[in-house]
This record gives structure tokens, C-alpha cells and sequence, in this order.
């Protein structure tokens, strides 16, 4: 399946309503696209089918950096480097209300679901903690370094064993039981 780089864009807008840092959002946008495929049960397709990466701090889009610097270049987002202890960092806000932004022409009510529960349960938090909770979850954990990750991995991800009413990542955010995982941290 091709890349809807249209879908990834808006993903990148809708979950950079607060500053978010350039690793953060890489970890939202696949947390948004696994939670859609996840929570329902097609594990061939996410929101934007890009492909994910395994890396050292958590997955990592394809295409992220490409839509991203489209976003900037077109005035959408707002790009700002802070320099944070002695390390530089790039972080990213929505730069125009939410509203106006044709969500409901791009993406389906399904995965705009996804992606406002993603945002709401997430977005809050450090890109240190969202790093940590992509690396104990499918497909993350599993597999090897710079490999394609598959949405797969998520359908028999042994997390969802430590709940009986639990088995996909869009109800462990609903029930906030991502926040145990974080916390183990």
C-alpha cells in the first residue's frame, strides 16, 4: 500500500496541538496508527501505512521527516530548537487552530478516534517515557534493529495478558492502563 501522506500530515497536526518534541511526536504518530490498526483487527493497514522502523529510542515513521518539514515549509507547524540541558532539540506546535483543519474529509471516524485517544492519553507526556512504553510493547520488543516493524506483532503482544478485558493497545489506553506500564519505568 502506498504512503497517504495527506493522513500524516494531518496526524502530525492534530497531535502537535501542544509543543511536542521531534521524538515524542514520532512515538505519538505510531502509537496513532497502531491503535487504529489494533483496535480494529486489521493488522495490514494503519492510518497513514507508512512503514515503521526499529530504532533506539522507539519506532520511527518512514516518512515522518519528509511530512514534518512539508508541515513547517507550508506554515502548518511550528518548528522551534531548544537547546535542553546540553543537547539540542527540535520541538513542534500546531501553528493554527485545531478547527480548522478538515479532519473529518481526511480521515474516517474510526481513525480520528484513534488518534484523539492517542492524544488525550498520551500526548502528555516526555519523549523518554513515550520511548519506554513503545520499546515494551509489539512490535518494538521483538524484533532487530533497523528492521521493518509489522502491525502484526500487536495481535499477540503479551502485554494484554496481565488484564483479562484487554487484548489491543486502543483499550489499554482507553483504560488507562498504559499509565502502570509507564510507571514501571
Amino acid at each position: 500500500m502506498e504512503v497517504d501522506k495527506t493522513k500524516m500530515a494531518l496526524l502530525i497536526l492534530m497531535l502537535s496541538q501542544q509543543e511536542v518534541s521531534k521524538t515524542a511526536l514520532n512515538k505519538l504518530v505510531f502509537f496513532a496508527d497502531y491503535c487504529y490498526s489494533s483496535k480494529y483487527g486489521n493488522f495490514e493497514e494503519t492510518i497513514t501505512n507508512d512503514n515503521y522502523i526499529k530504532l533506539q529510542y522507539g519506532p520511527v515513521p518512514d516518512n515522518i521527516e519528509e511530512v514534518r518539514n512539508y508541515c513547517v515549509a507550508k506554515g502548518y507547524l511550528k518548528k522551534e530548537v531548544k537547546k535542553i540541558y546540553t543537547r539540542l532539540g527540535s520541538y513542534y506546535t500546531l501553528n493554527s487552530p485545531l478547527e480548522k483543519l478538515n479532519t473529518k474529509e481526511i480521515l474516517n471516524d474510526e481513525e480520528r478516534d484513534s488518534v484523539n485517544l492517542v492524544y488525550e492519553k498520551l500526548a502528555g507526556y516526555n519523549s523518554a517515557s513515550l520511548s519506554y512504553f513503545s520499546h515494551v510493547i509489539e512490535p518494538w520488543r521483538s524484533s532487530e534493529f533497523w528492521s521493518k516493524l509489522s502491525p502484526m506483532g500487536m495481535s499477540e503482544d503479551i502485554i494484554y495478558d496481565r488484564w483479562d478485558d484487554i487484548n489491543n493497545l486502543y483499550d489499554l489506553l482507553k483504560q488507562d492502563k498504559h499509565i502502570e506500564i509507564i510507571n514501571e519505568r
